[in-house]
């Protein structure tokens, strides 16, 4: 699964994803609906439609276990209670509908997928939110781009050292993969369960 943005070719967001399986780029027009929390709070057309897409079109099976594909920054669909600790939550548990539509979905799938095209925030609130998509044990894996403009080939590899490019939860913890390779361009783990 690769998360590719600028498309040319954009109904909802320009970010879309990608299967890939084996040497061929499947399409299956997974296109990113929102990033940012003001987008999903300002329309529940949008949250219903982005649900309906996450149960059809975002669904995969692996080694018989139902995944599901999260979009760069539609991880947002869950939000941070600060002064509950940073309990997370389904966003828009005041409409029942939308609520009862996601809980169906999340009971449903034991591996997401959130592929990203940058790094994100704050990594206190996206620690709960991992813990959050990964509990029951379930799997969630987040890997991302590490743009930058450095030209230091030492650098550069420490740099995809970071924690907030590429980890994966399992059962509300964190699970270490192995470093299968690494050079100054990309890291590659391997995750086995």
């Amino acid at each position: 699964m690769i998360e590719i943005r600028h498309t040319d070719k954009s109904k909802i967001k320009s970010n879309k994803a990608i299967f890939l399986c084996g040497q061929k780029a499947i399409d299956t027009d997974m296109r990113q609906y929102f990033s940012r929390a003001r987008e999903i709070e300002a329309d529940n057309a949008v949250v219903k439609d982005y649900l309906a897409h996450l149960n059809k079109n975002r669904k995969f099976i692996a080694k018989n276990l139902v995944g599901r594909v999260i979009i760069c920054g539609e991880q947002n669909i869950v939000m941070n209670h600060q002064s509950e600790g940073n309990r997370v939550a389904f966003r828009m548990s005041h409409v029942k509908e939308l609520r009862e539509k996601f809980d169906k979905i999340f009971a449903e799938t034991q591996i997401f997928v959130n592929p990203a095209h940058t790094p994100m925030g704050n990594q206190g609130k996206l620690k709960k939110r991992r813990e959050f998509f990964s509990q029951d044990n379930r799997i969630y894996c987040f890997t991302t781009n590490n743009a930058t403009d450095d030209t230091d080939p030492v650098r550069l590899k420490a740099q995809l050292l970071k924690k907030s490019l590429q980890y994966c939860y399992f059962n509300g913890e964190p699970y270490p993969g192995e470093v299968i390779e690494h050079t100054e361009r990309f890291i590659l783990r391997k995750f086995e369960f």
